[in-house]
């Protein structure tokens, strides 16, 4: 009997979980709809940017989310983010003295987007992590 119980208890904690990594598919998918949407519509280069960081918070996709757009010499010339406020400050100072983080620097040399699951190990050096 107990057996069972515990059977049930772990196929409910299972099936709990199932449904909350579907939940955040679905916000995923909205938020990515939501910015489809405006990349069509934004023609500000600015606006779009804040637009896209915007959507990725409120869509509860994530907690915080920076965008840094970069010339061919790395300099930077555009940059959004939400979620992070004033803490976001050292990371633009940074990267307005031309000094890209090591995740930054990983995503230069990719051709893809690179999103950072777990940020406390992929970005020590980041400022933006405690």
């Amino acid at each position: 009997m107990r057996r069972r119980v515990a059977e049930l208890e772990s196929f409910e904690a299972e099936r709990k979980q199932a449904e909350e990594k579907i939940n955040h598919l679905n916000l995923t998918l909205r938020s990515i709809r939501n910015i489809n949407q405006l990349i069509t519509r934004e023609k500000n280069r600015d606006r779009l940017l804040q637009g896209v960081c915007n959507n990725l918070v409120e869509g509860q996709c994530c907690y915080d989310v920076w965008v840094a757009l970069l010339d061919d010499s790395r300099k930077l010339v555009a940059y959004a983010e939400d979620g992070l406020g004033k803490d976001f400050s050292p990371l633009l100072e940074q990267l307005k003295e031309g000094k890209l983080p090591a995740c930054g620097q990983k995503a230069i040399r990719r051709s893809q987007v690179v999103i950072t699951e777990d940020p406390y190990s992929m970005c020590t050096q980041l400022p933006v992590i405690p």
